[in-house]
């Protein structure tokens, strides 16, 4: 299979942003919630760099997005998987300026729904990820307390085919002791490293918890580098 171009870098309002401004990104203080769109076909115009957050069901993906944007209800949160049913956007601001999108993604795997709404959930997801021209990169999101399933290698499969920059975020790393984080991390870094003989160039990976709001600098800061450098 021939692997995607990557699209060059986007040219917008982000170039226009100074290095002395970075202080106030960092913070995500200004991040706003844009539009919802059930496919790519009625999905905001493409003209920004958006950044996905991607992972299963009940991962915390929404919950990894208030936290780091130091709003509670900015996206919404259910202890009850597949609540998010639709790709979310929103906006991120600097000096009253849009200058990119998080983009916070239906969950996959659920099976408490019937099978056409699942395929459904499952066509649009996999749209947008493989279509969407102005996508810059994902964070795949994993639960530390569970291996990466069939699903989760499969989407990184699939994504590795369009060259976007990513990032494995290890949450609810809260949940486990330090030496069974440890464990579970090895086993998934080696699986990674399967997956992509060169993940330790091409991606990167990092600890989070919304609950301790552990490790949000950290992935605040692989946004900057992907947006900036």
């Amino acid at each position: 299979m021939p692997k995607y171009k990557q699209k060059p870098t986007i040219k917008s309002s982000i170039t226009m942003i100074t290095r002395d401004s970075q202080v106030e990104r960092l913070k995500l203080s200004n991040v706003t919630y844009l539009v919802s769109s059930a496919n790519l076909a009625n999905s905001p115009i493409n003209q920004l760099p958006e950044i996905a957050l991607v992972g299963r069901s009940n991962v915390g993906k929404s919950s990894v997005l208030n936290t780091i944007c130091n709003k509670k209800k900015l996206a919404f949160t259910s202890k009850t998987p597949g609540k998010t049913r639709l790709i979310n956007f929103f906006s991120v601001n600097i000096q009253n300026m849009e200058i990119a999108r998080l983009v916070d993604l239906p969950g996959y795997g659920y099976a408490r729904v019937n099978k056409s709404t699942k395929t459904l959930w499952n066509n649009n997801l996999s749209e947008y990820l493989l279509k969407r021209r102005n996508l810059l990169g994902f964070v795949l999101i994993l639960d530390c307390r569970h291996p990466l399933n069939k699903l989760d290698k499969q989407l990184l499969q699939i994504m590795l085919e369009r060259n976007l920059k990513y990032h494995v975020l290890f949450n609810k790393v809260d949940k486990l002791k330090k030496n069974r984080l440890l464990t579970n991390q090895v086993t998934a870094i080696k699986e990674l490293e399967w997956l992509d003989s060169d993940f330790c160039k091409n991606g990167s990976f990092s600890n989070f918890s919304a609950q301790k709001k552990l490790g949000m600098s950290t992935l605040i800061q692989v946004f900057d580098t992907w947006l900036f450098s």
